[in-house]
């Protein structure tokens, strides 16, 4: 089943803003434990965006 466009373009659009958070964060603070938790964050929805992309192709 694919889920909406609307919902497809509202993770990228989240994954690109988790990337910006995460790149500014490191390189001001170095490694935080706010730099692991939305690299965590930011794995979740790529293992997500992969799964879908992973279901089409099926």
């Amino acid at each position: 089943m694919n889920k909406p466009k609307s919902s497809q373009e509202d993770i990228k659009k989240k994954m690109e803003g988790l990337r910006l958070a995460l790149n500014k964060i490191y390189e001001e603070n170095g490694n935080t434990e706010e730099v692991v938790r939305i690299s965590q964050e930011l794995d979740y929805y790529i293992v997500m965006e992969q799964k879908r992309k992973l279901q089409v192709k099926e």
